[in-house]
């Protein structure tokens, strides 16, 4: 119980960190996708600001639709998560890198990826087959599917 508090403390600072430095780093924060700081994360204030987003080691089956707002986005990591699917993110143009691994997706359940990407890490999913929605993924110069 002690950990959750420390982790509600912490976020306010990390939240006002990130309005100054454009960098979100909530690893281990025990955000889920109903947690309320998507709310302050997809506010016009501060969603224009995140450029880098860390969302690692947090129990995240699913990302919410608030992750649409960070336009201005080139960085996200969702490692070790247990995220079991991923929306459609192709709409974030300015995304560069994205790390999924150790979570648990397929094939069929990565959803859509930005044209420019380029460094993506699925290592350590439950990916069988290479996933056509990656066949579009012309800028990618370093993809891990281990």
């Amino acid at each position: 119980m002690g950990n959750s508090t420390s982790s509600r403390d912490a976020i306010p600072m990390k939240l006002d960190t990130a309005a100054k430095t454009g960098v979100l780093n909530l690893t281990k924060q025990e955000v889920k996708a109903s947690s309320p700081v998507w709310n302050s994360i997809g506010s016009p204030e501060l969603a224009i600001k995140i450029k880098t987003l860390d969302l690692s080691c947090n129990p995240l089956k699913s990302l919410p639709a608030h992750i649409l707002l960070l336009e201005h986005l080139k960085t996200l990591h969702i490692s070790k998560c247990n995220l079991q699917r991923l929306p459609n993110l192709s709409t974030l143009n300015e995304m560069k890198k994205i790390d999924l691994d150790n979570n648990d997706l397929e094939e069929t359940t990565v959803g859509s990826l930005p044209v420019s990407l380029k460094t993506l890490n699925l290592s350590f999913n439950h990916i069988i087959k290479f996933p056509d929605v990656l066949n579009v993924l012309v800028n990618v110069q370093d993809l891990d599917l281990r």
